[in-house]
């Protein structure tokens, strides 16, 4: 693990100035051309989250879960404690304008996947980025779709999660590791356990996805907000007066 992550980041690290570049130059032109659009209807998006859809399909909540379950985990929690132990307060600024110039290129990325998709067989439709490039770029669509899997591939690797996952529980939770043989069977045993239990979601299809997340998903939001309003509370002191 230690050497693909090595191997990752020695890939990664060329490019980090360009995707800079790139998301906050295409994040303030979108914002420009849509004179703002997506950051003036915030309001009725909280409206329209919680009413009932005139489509089939899964409810826009529950399609707000599963992307809530796929983007809040390692790099959102521990990336951002380290990023402030790292650069110092200073960084919360440059991450609320990233955060906030990233979700109007969403919003145009999610805008793209409502109008150019496609639908199975029986009327489920299937969107993405994969899906309007392809459909929206004829010449170089499909190109492009195969690069940002492949990226995406990367950008979301499951094995970073889990493997940070087993290491805490396997130190917290778990008597101390004696031998080699210990950690490989308390690993070993926690690993299959995320397997089954991931293998009996993700194999239900895409309802039985939603449905679980948009119940997980709330709990670990309160769960979060909690934890960290107690290490706050907990360190008050530490805090300097204003």
């Amino acid at each position: 693990m230690d050497k693909l992550t090595f191997i990752i980041n020695q890939l990664i690290n060329p490019l980090e100035w360009v995707m800079l570049v790139l998301i906050i130059g295409g994040g303030l032109f979108l914002l420009y051309d849509s004179k703002g659009f997506s950051l003036k209807k915030i309001q009725k998006g909280f409206y329209l989250l919680f009413k009932n859809n005139s489509e089939k399909g899964i409810s826009r909540f529950e399609a707000l879960s599963a992307v809530l379950a796929s983007t809040v985990g390692l790099g959102n929690i521990s990336g951002v404690a380290i990023a402030i132990h790292m650069g110092g307060p200073g960084v919360m600024v440059w991450m609320s304008v990233t955060a906030i110039l990233g979700s109007v290129i969403k919003f145009y990325s999610c805008t793209l996947s409502v109008k150019l998709r496609q639908r199975e067989l029986n009327g489920d439709p299937l969107g993405g980025p994969m899906y309007y490039m392809t459909i929206g770029i004829p010449k170089f669509g499909r190109f492009l779709a195969n690069w940002f899997c492949i990226a995406a591939l990367f950008g979301v690797l499951p094995a970073f999660t889990a493997n940070q996952l087993t290491q805490t529980v396997v130190q917290v939770i778990y008597p101390p590791v004696s031998s080699a043989a210990d950690s490989l069977l308390y690993k070993g045993s926690f690993g299959i356990l995320l397997i089954l239990v991931s293998g009996w979601v993700i194999l239900g299809g895409l309802k039985k996805i939603v449905k679980t997340t948009s119940k997980l998903v709330p709990l670990m939001v309160i769960l979060y907000l909690l934890m960290g309003g107690w290490v706050v509370i907990n360190n008050i002191s530490q805090i300097p007066c204003c």
